[in-house]
């Protein structure tokens, strides 16, 4: 089931009609009846796996938070303790806390990196055997891809480091974390949300409002012009240079590029406006993920606008606790003594985002042509710096 489907249009519209009619404070058990329709419609085998990643997370995220209040309420009846003894307490409970989320963090990221990339990183391997003189077939999977696992598995992954990090409760309610994690209209293209932002947006029942009910499908219709036109046709030119290279000249190779530019970003941005006023019908702001990334002045400020919470999720939950970590700290003091102060200071930084940039375009598909993407984009990035 796709976005411009006769299927998610029939969903969508049995959605709206019966959500506005449950009463008030159940009409989110309505969305979260559409999400599993919507994911369940492409297999049982994906939905189960869907069943499963989501009880994985809650239970992760229902530990780390009793481990989150039991230290809280502990150093409250304690408060005779000495520095020391809360300090040791605090290590104690950081470990355990660290160890809940490694586990769950496995489970999440471990299922995305077999399932998306086993075949890649397997072909890898056995091609630089080959080099190194050992002959072998590489070993091979066939299994279906769960639809918007790149999306969700961030937006879980990033919701249990926040509880991790006490920056958010964790949902006591498994259906509602469920809900959380397939909202139906952004598993497929995103944007990835924050629990604090989209959660109790998804929650509360929102009454029928016209005035956002028409922006909603204003900008929906926008999302499908973009989709429908824009992306079609500028896709078809495109298509057609690059298909039959050898016949056009740069000038018309240029303009291919730039055509598939153009296709990639309507195509993408119409997805998230289409995504974005749907979600407004139900009285739900999701983030902006576009900012007009095409005027940008410079490839800095392009990946402040392009896929904005995907560069947000790889900024909040890679580059700063990679560059700000004890082991990124003891290399930039080691670094200082060789090479200065400034390189010191400044390789944490370098490094961290290297490998923040390596990982956007490794995310976006399991080929080396992504593997190169990133390793550009995060070449530029970083000499920027």
């Amino acid at each position: 089931m796709t976005l411009l489907s006769i299927d998610f249009v029939v969903l969508l519209t049995v959605t709206a009609a019966v959500y506005f009619i449950f009463p008030l404070r159940q009409r989110w058990t309505v969305l979260l009846v559409s999400s599993s329709v919507f994911y369940f419609y492409g297999g049982i085998g994906t939905g189960c796996f869907m069943i499963f990643t989501i009880l994985c997370i809650h239970i992760t995220a229902i530990r780390l938070d009793w481990i989150n209040q039991g230290q809280k309420a502990y150093l409250e009846n304690n408060p005779q303790l000495s520095r020391a003894d809360k300090k040791a307490y605090r290590d104690t409970i950081q470990h355990k806390k660290r160890l809940v989320l490694t586990l769950g963090l496995i489970v999440c990221l471990g299922f995305l990196v077999f399932l998306k990339y086993f075949n890649f990183l397997s072909g890898g391997a056995f091609s630089l055997l080959g080099l190194l003189g050992i002959s072998g077939t590489a070993p091979q999977i066939d299994l279906a891809l769960p639809l918007g696992i790149s999306f969700y598995t961030l937006q879980a992954a990033g919701y249990m480091i926040d509880v991790y990090r006490g920056k958010s409760p964790a949902e006591q309610n498994l259906a509602k974390t469920a809900l959380f994690v397939s909202f139906f209209p952004q598993i497929i293209q995103g944007p990835i949300g924050r629990y604090h932002h989209l959660a109790p947006q998804l929650y509360q029942g929102h009454r029928f409002d016209s005035v956002r009910c028409k922006h909603g499908l204003e900008l929906a219709l926008w999302g499908l012009i973009k989709k429908l036109t824009f992306a079609e046709y500028v896709g078809t030119a495109a298509d057609t240079i690059f298909n039959s290279y050898a016949d056009y000249e740069g000038f018309m190779i240029l303009a291919g590029s730039a055509a598939y530019g153009l296709q990639v970003y309507a195509d993408f941005s119409g997805g998230m406006d289409i995504i974005r006023g749907i979600a407004q019908i139900f009285g739900i702001d999701m983030a902006v993920n576009f900012e007009r990334p095409y005027f940008a002045r410079s490839i800095a400020e392009f990946w402040r606008r392009w896929h904005i919470t995907l560069g947000a999720w790889m900024r909040d939950y890679v580059f700063y606790p990679l560059s700000l970590s004890q082991s990124f700290a003891k290399l930039g003091r080691h670094t200082r003594k060789i090479f200065g102060s400034y390189m010191g200071k400044m390789l944490p930084t370098f490094l961290a985002s290297f490998i923040s940039f390596m990982l956007v375009g490794i995310w976006h598909g399991s080929s080396w042509k992504y593997a190169a993407y990133g390793l550009w984009n995060s070449t530029i990035i970083t000499y920027s710096i």
